[in-house]
C-alpha cells in the first residue's frame, strides 16, 4: 500500500487552514490538521469531511439541464454531455433578471437570472438593469449547473415587472375569467 502525506491547505471555507491530505494508492482517505501551519493544529468538521465530499455516491459529475420550471416539485434535470454544455459558449441567451438568485452576485459584481430553458445565468450587470427586466447577452463560460455571460449586453428590455420592482411593488394582472361572465353589479 502506497501512502502519501501531502501538505496543503483546506479550501472548504475562507480560513484556508493548513492541512495534510492522506492519500492511499491514489485515493484521498483523510484530511488532518498541519501543526506546522500558522492556523494551528486544528481542522474543522468540513475539512475533515473532504474525503466524503469527494467520493459521495450522489456527487454530481456531469452537467445538467433543467426541464421544468424552478419551484416545480420535480425539476426534471436531464444529463447533458460536456460537449453540449460547452457548445453554449458564444451563443446569445435571453435572461429574465432576478434578485437573489446568485449567492455571490455582490462579491463578483454580477447579476443573475434565468434563461428560457431554466438555467441560472450570471451576467455582468449595467446601470438601469432591474429585477424583472429581460436582457440578452452572450455566454462566455458554461459551468455544469449555470452559465456565465461576462460580455456587454446585446439588448435590455424594460418590463412592467421591472417597473414594479423599482417602485417596490408587485405587478398585478387582471383576473382571468375563462369565458365566464362576471357576477355582481357592473362597475
Amino acid at each position: 500500500m502506497n501512502v502519501e502525506r501531502i501538505p496543503g491547505f483546506c479550501a472548504l471555507c475562507r480560513s484556508r487552514c493548513g492541512c495534510i491530505s492522506v492519500v492511499e494508492d491514489g485515493r484521498l482517505v483523510a484530511v488532518e490538521p498541519d501543526p506546522s501551519h500558522p492556523t494551528g493544529a486544528s481542522l474543522c468538521v468540513k475539512g475533515r469531511a473532504a474525503p466524503e465530499l469527494v467520493y459521495a455516491s450522489d456527487r454530481l459529475l456531469h452537467p445538467l439541464r433543467r426541464t421544468s420550471p424552478k419551484g416545480a416539485p420535480d425539476p426534471g434535470w436531464e444529463q447533458i454531455s460536456w460537449d453540449e454544455n460547452k457548445k453554449l459558449v458564444g451563443t446569445p441567451v435571453e435572461v429574465l433578471v432576478a434578485v437573489g438568485e446568485g449567492r455571490k452576485d455582490g462579491a463578483t459584481g454580477r447579476m443573475s437570472g434565468r434563461a428560457r430553458d431554466g438555467r441560472l445565468v450570471h451576467f455582468t450587470g449595467t446601470d438601469g438593469v432591474r429585477p424583472g427586466d429581460v436582457v440578452e447577452t452572450v455566454v462566455t463560460d458554461a459551468k455544469p449547473h449555470f452559465l456565465v455571460a461576462d460580455g456587454a449586453l446585446l439588448a435590455h428590455r424594460r418590463t412592467r415587472a421591472g417597473d414594479a420592482s423599482e417602485a417596490g411593488t408587485r405587478p398585478s394582472t387582471p383576473g382571468i375569467l375563462l369565458g365566464m361572465p362576471r357576477i355582481g353589479a357592473p362597475a
